[in-house]
């Protein structure tokens, strides 16, 4: 019969590409990935590692890549972080964009309160989801005997807290600078 001519299978089903190829003696489907398209369809061939009209040896294998079409956003509010982003990731065409986290006091430390693309949106290739994580309850900090500029800093650092009013008094024990008390105390 001679040497195989490898089938031009692009633009077809992968069952059906896998068809004419298994049906050329000689030839056998080799590795089929998956690749985001935005034009063609879910489960068509996007490329073949040997051009279609190709005369090739007997045995060899020809790889395909078939579309996954366009990915759809999954919905991740709720979740863990460290799940939200595998279950972005993982979805062909999407990443994680910026992570922020801020504080609430409804949704657990870790979890995902909000993202930028609801879930279950369809998106163009290389799309990408920004998630809003809970830092939960902020939990300040002791900054008593710190210095003013310090104390400001450790509580700023913290989402979810800012500096209220700081007022200045005279004390024979502590350093000018230093912080003498907070009005909720450290570690609440």
């Amino acid at each position: 019969t001679g040497q195989p001519v490898v089938p031009d299978v692009s633009g077809q089903s992968q069952a059906a590409a896998e068809a004419a190829i298994t049906a050329t003696l000689g030839l056998s489907v080799g590795a089929v990935t998956t690749q985001c398209s935005d034009t063609v369809p879910v489960g068509e061939v996007i490329s073949q590692s040997i051009a279609g009209g190709t005369t090739v040896t007997c045995g060899t294998a020809v790889d395909l890549v078939v579309s996954a079409g366009q990915p759809v956003v999954p919905d991740v509010v709720g979740q863990a972080q460290a799940a939200a982003e595998t279950a972005i990731n993982t979805t062909p065409g999407l990443s994680v964009g910026t992570v922020t986290q801020v504080c609430s006091d409804t949704v657990p430390v870790g979890e995902v309160i909000s993202q930028s693309i609801a879930g279950g949106t369809t998106v163009t290739c290389g799309a990408a989801v920004d998630l809003v994580v809970s830092t939960g309850f902020p939990v300040v900090p002791d900054v008593v005997g710190q210095a003013q500029a310090a104390a400001e800093a450790s509580i700023t650092a913290v989402p979810g807290l800012s500096v209220g009013a700081v007022t200045t008094q005279c004390s024979d024990t502590v350093p000018a600078g230093e912080v003498i008390s907070q009005s909720i105390a450290g570690g609440t």
